[in-house]
């Protein structure tokens, strides 16, 4: 598979995955707040979930950065240079359609 499509499907993955941590941290905040937990556990937890909302938009930079490489490299001819078959492009160019990136 060529390495700029396996990169995007690396960095989508992550970017879910911190979706889906910041989502749960946020559930764990309310949780503590709602159970009145101690202040500086409720605070704590927020600062959690800072750093997880941090991770959101960087990693979506860095996957608009790889899908636009990939894009690239299958718009221009270097694909073909770069590509050792054409089951590769096609991955590349299935792998552009993916929803999400």
């Amino acid at each position: 598979m060529l390495p700029h499509s396996t990169k995007c499907h690396r960095i989508l993955k992550e970017y879910n995955m911190y979706q889906e941590e910041a989502e749960d941290q946020q559930r764990r905040v309310d949780k503590y707040i709602a159970d009145a937990a101690d202040e500086w556990d409720i605070k704590n937890q927020q600062k959690l979930l800072v750093e997880s909302q941090k991770m959101i938009p960087e990693t979506l930079k860095r996957l608009g950065t790889a899908v636009y490489e990939l894009r690239e490299l299958v718009v221009t001819g270097d694909a073909r240079l770069m590509l050792s078959t054409d089951e590769d492009l096609m991955k590349a160019e299935e792998a552009l359609e993916e929803p999400g990136i």
